[in-house]
């Protein structure tokens, strides 16, 4: 069972403070009379209103393992763009695989079908860039992978599985476009398992929808159900594994808002599973903070990632590579001679056929490296042109 008893919270305090003095004050007629009395405010708060977190005896982060591998999974929700978050995933993937607990690393940054690729890469069969080329990561995700390397290099060093736990973007699509009735059983997940959320989660995924401007009201449906597909998928991709493989705990790192309040992914799982799990939230923003928010939560510090070096250009997916759409004037690529519709062929050598394989071949290059940059470029006569140009990055 999830633990109930004992959770970190951080609660604001509030009270009531009623003050009378000099002579009351007639209201005009039909509000209040001469003589009414001015409503009471009860000033007692229920014994359970308030709860008070000691700041000066916060545990550590190592008190907390024995507990969590009590669960067969661990759900921790994380703001994906805070490397904090993520150094954090890692210390208790860390500790517990140091404390002798066998598991898995679920992700919610990889997709399902793309799990041979995983598997590929976590037993040393293919390298890093080939992982997030083959698991066409940078489409399907985005994110900057430095974010999750620490993460996804321990599993590798330790030969610990990690499962891909996302539905694949085109069964998302067809969802967005057709809704839960357009699903086959190919795509991974039968309608008839979908459940429509409750009136409170429909509440916080209209506060979601509605920080999505260029949505129209239509859509607000179609974004509930893709929001259901998502959860379900990865609640029934994390409930499959921990089925099958009985001997490993599944450590599952998802958004914080897919697991915040027991609902989302969590509540869609035991649909699928009775196994335990507990919920660990890293520095929640927007939550309330109520004894259902989390079993865990973490404060941490902010870390950065080191900046990466910059060619100062826009770029936009071509038929032979990726075509330069805009340039800053002071950027190192329009000092190289890099020109707007430039094609970019190959960045050291490295063949560069979409946007992906740019941001592979950029993932660790700093401010202040030189580059090789190779471009295409068509005259005003058709002409073309092959040209090398070294480009510092800023």
């Amino acid at each position: 069972m999830r633990y109930a008893a004992t959770k970190l919270l951080l609660v604001a305090v509030t009270a009531a403070v009623l003050a009378a003095c000099g002579t009351r004050q007639h209201l005009p007629h039909g509000l209040h009379g001469p003589h009414d009395a001015a409503p009471l405010i009860t000033t007692a708060l229920p014994a359970d209103a308030t709860r008070v977190v000691d700041l000066h005896a916060l545990p550590e982060l190592s008190s907390l393992l024995p507990r969590l591998a009590d669960n067969k999974v661990i759900f921790i929700g994380e703001t994906h763009d805070r490397l904090e978050h993520h150094l954090n995933q890692l210390e208790i993937i860390r500790g517990l695989h140091g404390n002798g607990v066998s598991l898995a690393i679920g992700c919610e940054c990889f997709q399902q079908p793309y799990q041979a690729q995983l598997d590929a890469y976590v037993v040393g069969e293919i390298d890093e860039k080939a992982l997030l080329r083959r698991s066409e990561y940078y489409s399907r995700w985005g994110h900057d992978y430095r974010l999750y390397r620490p993460i996804m290099e321990y599993a590798r060093a330790h030969r610990i599985p990690v499962v891909a736990l996302s539905v694949a973007s085109e069964v998302t699509q067809k969802v967005r476009e057709s809704g839960w009735s357009s699903l086959t059983p190919q795509d991974g997940i039968e309608p008839a398992t979908l459940e429509a959320p409750d009136a409170a989660y429909r509440t916080r995924l209209r506060a979601a929808f509605n920080r999505h401007p260029w949505e129209r009201e239509a859509d607000f449906e179609r974004f509930v159900q893709v929001h259901g597909l998502w959860e379900s998928a990865m609640a029934k991709g994390a409930a499959d594994y921990v089925s099958a493989h009985p001997e490993r705990k599944l450590v599952a790192l998802l958004g914080a808002a897919h697991v915040a309040q027991g609902v989302g992914v969590p509540a869609r799982f035991q649909r699928y599973s009775p196994a335990t799990y507990a919920i660990v939230l890293i520095d929640p923003v927007g939550e309330e903070l109520s004894p259902n928010v989390a079993d865990f939560l973490l404060l941490t510090s902010p870390r950065d990632l080191p900046p990466l070096g910059r060619m100062g250009v826009s770029l936009e997916a071509a038929a032979d590579g990726v075509r330069v759409r805009m340039l800053s004037s002071d950027g190192g690529a329009a000092q190289a001679g890099v020109e707007r519709n430039d094609t970019l062929i190959a960045l050291d050598g490295v063949t560069i056929r979409n946007l992906a394989d740019l941001n592979i071949a950029m993932l660790d290059k700093q401010p202040g490296a030189t580059v090789r940059v190779t471009v295409r470029r068509k005259s005003w006569l058709l002409q073309e042109q092959v040209m090398d140009m070294d480009v510092v990055l800023q």
